[in-house]
Order: structure tokens, then C-alpha cells, then sequence
């Protein structure tokens, strides 16, 4: 994902492989981070930190998903705040094209010989993209 502010505009675009393109005001960028923010301080305090919350928006730039970082119920396996996010989309959003806001850049995979319960964020989100 590729972010740049126009200067000229004063609008950020982003850009996901030039598959799809969603301009966001700085106003409404700021809004969307002041929620992810809202969305990290629900992390429990015993996880450590950093912190993170995420959102997903709709083509129409409205919320279809929010997560941030915990535990799955009853288990030690740690969820980040972007697989909840995604995770919590509906059916019917599911083929449209999608925009991930977040507090923290998605984690990458593991170095090798490292085998994770879950696939890495990035993954996941590619293969959530279209």
C-alpha cells in the first residue's frame, strides 16, 4: 500500500497495487484514526504493547469492520487488530473492494523455521484485496 499527501489538494490517496484507489479528506483520515486509537485502548492492558486498532471502509468510505489486538477467548493465541478487522466484514461486503486504516504498519511473515498459528497480516490482507 502506497500513501502520499497532494499537496496541491490537500487530500491522501491511497494506492493498493493500482487496483483500487479511495480518496480520503484529511478530515476524514483524522476521524478514522481517532477511532482506530479508541479501538487500541480496548486491548487488554495485560497484552503487551504496541497497542492497535484497525478499521475497514466500504467503497462509499463508510466503517464495514474494527478490530484491535487480544486474545482469543480462553487461549494464549494472540489476534491482531487487522485479522479482526477483516475478520468481522460481512458476507455481503466480501467482493468489494475494501480500505484498511490502522495505527500500525501489518506485520510481515516470520523469518524461516518460525511456523505461526495464523498467517501474517500482510498476507492476509492480500489475499483480502479484491
Amino acid at each position: 500500500m502506497t500513501r502520499f499527501l497532494n499537496e496541491d489538494s490537500g487530500k491522501l490517496f491511497k494506492l493498493f497495487s493500482g487496483a483500487y484507489f479511495m480518496e480520503l479528506s484529511n478530515e476524514r483520515l483524522e476521524n478514522y484514526m481517532l477511532r482506530c486509537v479508541e479501538l487500541a485502548k480496548k486491548t487488554p492492558f495485560y497484552i503487551r504493547y504496541p497497542h492497535v486498532g484497525a478499521l475497514v471502509l466500504s467503497p462509499d468510505d463508510t466503517i464495514i469492520g474494527e478490530g484491535y489486538k487480544h486474545f482469543i477467548k480462553g487461549t494464549r493465541f494472540l489476534v491482531h487488530a487487522e485479522r479482526m478487522a477483516l475478520e468481522s466484514v460481512s458476507f455481503r461486503y466480501s467482493q468489494t473492494p475494501k480500505t484498511l486504516v490502522t495505527t500500525l504498519e501489518p506485520c510481515v511473515p516470520p523469518k524461516r523455521g518460525k511456523r505461526p498459528l495464523f498467517s501474517s497480516c500482510c498476507e492476509l490482507i492480500l489475499r483480502n484485496r479484491e
